[in-house]
Formats: structure tokens, C-alpha cells, sequence
């Protein structure tokens, strides 16, 4: 089983792509598409697993058109 603790760069890591996700749910909440934009991402992540979250995101907003 993998450690379950994050080094350094993995916890700044973290907090970079969290604060990619916050961003771009702020968004949609405007329009009131949280679950909406959660759904695509997850959906894009499963199928481009290379893709970085900053990616997945806006590709999730995109389906959504939430810019």
C-alpha cells in the first residue's frame, strides 16, 4: 500500500490544483453549475488521466460554457 502521507511538493502541489478547482467552482456558481462542472471533471479526468487539472477544469467549464 502506498504512503498515505504527502511529501512538501506534493502537499504545494495540492493546494495549487485545490485552488484551481475553487476557482473554477466560484465561477460556476454564478450559474449555478457546481455539480454540473464536478461531474464533467470527473468525467474528463477518467478519460485524459495525462491531463493536468487545470485542463480538466476548463474543459469541464467549457462543456458547460461557464468561462
Amino acid at each position: 500500500m502506498k504512503d498515505m502521507y504527502m511529501d512538501g511538493k506534493e502537499v504545494a502541489n495540492a493546494s495549487n490544483e485545490i485552488e484551481i478547482i475553487r476557482d473554477r467552482i466560484e465561477i460556476a456558481e454564478q450559474y449555478g453549475l457546481q455539480l454540473e462542472i464536478v461531474w464533467s471533471a470527473i468525467r474528463q479526468a477518467k478519460d485524459n488521466p495525462d491531463a493536468s487539472i487545470d485542463e480538466i477544469m476548463e474543459s469541464a467549464c467549457g462543456e458547460w460554457d461557464v468561462v
